[in-house]
């Protein structure tokens, strides 16, 4: 198992702070489960992160990390993953399918039963390729949003179950804010040719490349006397697949000093790689990943909030609230509002009311109010 570091604090307004926007040493930051001072660390080793000032918490040790970003191993265990890249090689890298793999293999959807491949039935999907380096670029840029999603999927149904459960709430918070600075960062190659020597390099950044080529270049210049840049591509919103590049092509690494994404290949080799990037198809962000770039529960929250305190100060001052008394709003007109369609929608795929809340960001008791409205447009019982 991976260790998990923390990588987001809070501040005086419980707001999240990333690592990444924080000074090493003493911050003025919190533990989203504990509420005890963090200290930035943030240097050349390990992975920059927060580390608390005594013990760390249970909840920090325990949080949930971003599948196939912070690790590749996809939640296997040891004896799991030896076997997964015993199948790979047996199957000569996903050339052939095998006869037999472990049920729990394929129950994590790292196989697929396909009987008209040669050698066998088995074959390996796109997420059994990821921890044996298998999968391009090209599909793993397409797969990961996906598995992104999974772990978040289940933090808010336990968050919407248990909402008195500072513990779960605090792991939604920070998963999210992990998504929200991941959604926002971009992939970029380079080529430097630096004292007769070719290189690749291959990074994330949250801004704009030509903000960052100089500071690339001075850091360059400690260990090269000549050195040219010159920009392959850049691929907005993809950051997510900086860390995959650098386990699937670990091989191909050349460090430079402390300086860890630089790569060599042959011409032929790198006309292959670029090739598979340019391939990737541009970031299209769904409902949930929108709702997550934009903080949208955060807001919901605050916005719900106000509503309250406006409507104890209109009763405070004897206004009255609400429709004119005497007054209905027709049923067709009711679910035909946005939200209420949305929901109607989910309603009527068979989810749950609970699902259906989750799903639609709304709260249980709307799901109840449009089911029974459902119920009455339709003249059935609602059960």
């Amino acid at each position: 198992m991976t260790d998990v570091h923390l990588t987001i604090g809070l501040d005086e307004n419980s707001e999240p702070v990333s690592i990444h926007d924080v000074a090493s040493g003493k911050t003025k930051l919190h533990c989203p489960f504990c509420g005890g001072p963090l200290l930035a660390k943030k240097g050349h080793v390990l992975q920059h992160h927060f580390a608390h000032l005594g013990d760390t918490c249970h909840g920090a040790l325990t949080s949930e990390s971003l599948p196939a970003f912070d690790d590749f191993n996809l939640r296997l265990a040891a004896k799991e993953l030896e076997e997964l890249r015993g199948l790979w090689e047996s199957s000569q890298q996903g050339k052939y399918a095998v006869p037999a793999v472990t049920p729990r293999l394929s129950a994590m959807g790292l196989f697929k039963d396909n009987p008209f491949r040669a050698g066998g039935q088995w074959e390996f999907t796109h997420r059994g390729k990821i921890p044996v380096r298998g999968l391009s670029l090209n599909l793993f840029g397409q797969l990961h949003p996906l598995l992104l999603l999974e772990p978040h999927e289940t933090l808010q149904i336990a968050a919407a179950q248990e909402p008195g459960n500072t513990q779960i709430q605090a792991a939604l918070l920070v998963y999210r804010a992990q998504l929200r600075r991941l959604y926002s960062t971009h992939f970029y190659c380079l080529q430097v040719d630096a004292d007769g020597e070719r290189l690749y390099k291959i990074g994330l950044t949250s801004r704009q490349l030509e903000d960052r080529l100089p500071e690339i270049q001075r850091d360059l210049r400690v260990h090269f006397e000549s050195v040219k840049i010159e920009p392959l591509l850049f691929k907005l919103n993809r950051g997510h697949c900086e860390r995959y590049f650098k386990f699937r092509y670990a091989d191909h690494n050349r460090p430079v000093g402390r300086l860890t994404e630089y790569f060599t290949f042959s011409e032929a080799e790198f006309k292959k790689v670029l090739s598979d990037l340019k391939r990737m198809p541009e970031r299209q962000f769904n409902e949930i990943e929108t709702k997550i770039q934009r903080d949208w529960w955060a807001k919901e929250k605050r916005r719900i909030s106000a509503v309250r305190r406006g409507v104890a100060l209109a009763k405070a001052n004897g206004l009255r609230l609400g429709r004119p008394k005497g007054s209905t709003e027709d049923v067709q007109t009711y679910l035909a509002k946005p939200a209420n369609a949305k929901i109607v929608q989910l309603l009527k795929a068979g989810q749950t009311v609970r699902a259906a809340a989750v799903t639609a960001g709304a709260s249980t008791r709307t799901v109840q109010r449009v089911k029974r409205a459902l119920a009455t447009l339709l003249d059935e019982p609602d059960s």
